[in-house]
């Protein structure tokens, strides 16, 4: 089982890696044969662009259709640090991941950091991606119980559509492998590694304290199964049910708190140092290239070491992201529902439409778990906690482990649509829930396993390995399976192509 396991692995990496080979000759293609669009967003100058050498404009060449969108402020960030406060709503850990290479900028002399810092960014997200393909098979392996279900969830995973994101120099990357694998150690009872990981990703995205949840939920669970268990031993002698449930109680609250501690201190570090960087203007000598103080001067941007302070530091919690994100993109309650935006909710369509089908589909399917939010089991004659033997319940699609995990994409995807720009909502679902490839997997085999199976080619076929291994798949799957897969397949090349030129794909 470990050999074959191994072999399913190297088959997902594989093609993980493909398909990212794909996504950097598509965005190469679009970059040289489509002209620029000047999108008017954020592009302040590369200080050491007249030093480039013949390497560094052919890696540009090669290469630039990555340094786009906020590609521009990913890299930026790990060239020179926090200049502007509108960098801040952009997290640390991967420009931090990224500029690890200037600790080795002065071996290769022909690059500019600028040049190193792009190829890093893309390599880096190329590594991290096929880890975390793995990690999703491995992770649905544990929640669903089903592997033809899992490895094809995994298999939908390499031609996502939030792919040019996963590629380009941006957090979706890093993000669902911290998230991904911090659900995994979860699910594997490894709560302090799971907590570690959560934690980490919320230095990688915001969203990623909501991931937090998951820990609570653990905790809930093993909470409702002790009770059940001990109050079935101990019926006739209520006092001691009592002292134990109250020494449980404590327990389980101790753990709660020491966990979310630790989870949030990088998301606090992190806002701490921002207060510090932009509110107390007078303790920081800050030397920044002249170039990029002229262009922030020009743009109105507030840069680092300048007062007066804004008006987040005054607040009782001064978090900066709020604010940086109501005052410099608009981004609000509702804000979004503009007649001007009508494109950019059809763009946000399809992922919407998948998620919401999702968490009605589970719904339909296992109501009693979602109406325990999957702490107990509850049939007709008996109540049984989420611990119960497999047998007794049921798997893949259906399995009541999926609740927390069907719970979370609902939360995000009602949130994304009711705050955030709407456009953004196919990376940031795509890059922070499993659900989405659970599910479609699921459309892509449903009704058609036994028919698949009789052809020679079943649901989730774990020869999958090479990206001209999804025509069989394309061509023997139903009407709504063949959805998903224009849905993923276009995303993955239209996007690309449009995210290469600055057209409007964020």
């Amino acid at each position: 089982m470990a050999s074959f396991m191994s072999c399913e692995t190297a088959g997902i990496g594989k093609l993980a890696l493909q398909s990212r080979l794909l996504v950097i000759v598509l965005q190469f293609v679009a970059n040289v044969l489509i002209p620029d669009h000047d999108a008017g967003v954020f592009s302040p100058p590369m200080v050491d662009e007249k030093q480039f050498t013949v390497v560094d404009k052919t890696i540009l060449f090669f290469l630039g259709g990555f340094r786009h969108w906020d590609a521009v402020y990913f890299l930026h960030i790990a060239h020179h640090g926090y200049t502007y406060e509108n960098c801040v709503a952009f997290f640390p850990l991967y420009p931090m991941l990224i500029s690890v290479i200037k600790e080795v900028s002065l071996l290769c002399p022909c690059l500019s950091l600028s040049s190193l810092l792009l190829v890093s960014g893309v390599v880096v997200n190329v590594a991290l991606f096929v880890v975390t393909a793995v990690v999703l098979l491995q992770l649905g392996l544990r929640v669903t119980q089903d592997f033809h279900l899992s490895y094809l969830a995994a298999v939908l995973f390499c031609i996502n559509p939030a792919s040019i994101f996963m590629t380009a120099p941006y957090t979706e990357t890093l993000f669902a492998c911290l998230s991904f694998g911090g659900m995994l150690l979860i699910r594997q009872q490894k709560l302090f590694a799971g907590t570690i990981l959560i934690g980490t990703s919320a230095l990688t995205r915001s969203n990623g304290v909501v991931s937090m949840g998951f820990i609570l939920h653990f905790l809930a669970v093993e909470y409702v199964q002790y009770i059940m268990s001990t109050y079935r031993a101990h019926r006739n002698s209520m006092l001691t049910f009592f002292g134990l449930l109250i020494e449980k109680t404590v327990t389980v609250g101790v753990r709660a708190v020491v966990f979310l501690l630790v989870g949030f201190i990088p998301f606090v570090f992190f806002q701490s140092y921002i207060y510090r960087h932009f509110c107390f203007p007078d303790n920081w000598d800050v030397r920044l290239d002249p170039a990029l103080v002229s262009h922030g001067r020009e743009e109105g941007y507030k840069l680092v070491g300048e007062g007066p302070v804004s008006p987040w530091c005054l607040d009782p919690i001064p978090l900066s992201y709020s604010y940086i994100q109501s005052h410099h993109w608009d981004v609000g309650f509702m804000k979004y529902y503009q007649v001007k935006q009508i494109p950019n909710f059809i763009l946000a369509g399809p992922i919407i439409a998948l998620s919401l089908c999702a968490c009605y589909s589970f719904y339909l399917h296992r109501p009693d778990a979602c109406r325990t939010l999957g702490v107990m089991e509850v049939d007709k004659y008996k109540v049984e906690t989420v611990g119960s033997s497999m047998d007794e319940r049921k798997s893949g699609w259906h399995s009541s482990f999926l609740v927390v995990y069907v719970l979370h994409l609902l939360f995000l995807t009602c949130f994304g649509c009711c705050f955030m720009h709407i456009q953004v909502l196919t990376r940031f679902l795509c890059s922070a829930s499993p659900v989405i490839y659970w599910f479609a997997a699921h459309m892509v085999c449903e009704e058609n396993e036994q028919k698949m199976s009789s052809e020679g080619y079943p649901c989730g076929h774990t020869n999958i390995c090479c990206l001209s291994d999804l025509l069989p798949l394309y061509r023997q799957c139903s009407a709504q399976g063949k959805h998903v897969l224009h849905f993923f397949g276009g995303y993955l090349v239209i996007g690309t192509i449009a995210f290469s030129n600055s057209l409007p794909w964020t």
